[in-house]
């Protein structure tokens, strides 16, 4: 399981590569010395993180589906991956009301809103393959892991819903989630 944690990194890191990356516009250094100060490079970059990070979610998803761990387990890497981009969510949500004043940070609003989409696409896909998981390990019955696998594409309701999903799994199973089978 620990090959997944360490495959989700990217995934956890996401928001915040993008947040740095956007960082990069205001840095003149940055910008001369990396970019040339041609800001299409530096969205070019961004996009192909993004597209990298994507593949990891996709290769950590079909793993954790496919793979020998227990749902609950993978439960638990979902729940951390979701809760560790609280900070970022928070920041990209403050960066956007603080450019959304003028006319012309609107295009930074709309970049933001398509990195939480991005973002929450991401850890989403690996809690539905999650959810997959545990309805075929008969922890959770179809119904609810239809209901769950809706809310992780929901802004907020994915990283509550996240929490439930561990905690009630956890007390079903016992103490250590990582070991069940």
């Amino acid at each position: 399981m620990t090959k997944y944690y360490l495959l989700s990194l990217p995934v956890m890191a996401f928001p915040y590569l993008m947040i740095a990356g956007l960082g990069c516009m205001y840095s003149n250094t940055i910008m001369e010395s990396v970019f040339f100060s041609n800001g299409f490079l530096l969205l070019g970059a961004l996009a192909l993180c993004a597209v990298v990070c994507a593949l990891f979610a996709i290769g950590v998803g079909t793993g954790l589906a496919a793979g020998g761990q227990s749902g609950a387990c993978a439960a638990k890497l979902c729940m951390i991956v979701k809760l560790v981009q609280i900070p970022a969510y928070v920041a990209i949500f403050v960066l956007g009301v603080m450019f959304s004043i003028t006319i012309f940070g609107v295009a930074f609003v709309v970049l933001f809103v398509l990195i939480d989409c991005a973002a929450i696409a991401m850890s989403g896909f690996m809690s539905a393959c999650t959810l997959f998981k545990c309805c075929r390990q008969k922890l959770l019955p179809l119904g609810s892991a239809v209901a769950f696998g809706i809310g992780q594409f929901v802004f907020c309701a994915d990283v509550v819903l996240a929490v439930i999903i561990y905690v009630n799994l956890k007390k079903e199973i016992g103490k250590n989630v990582c070991e069940a089978v």
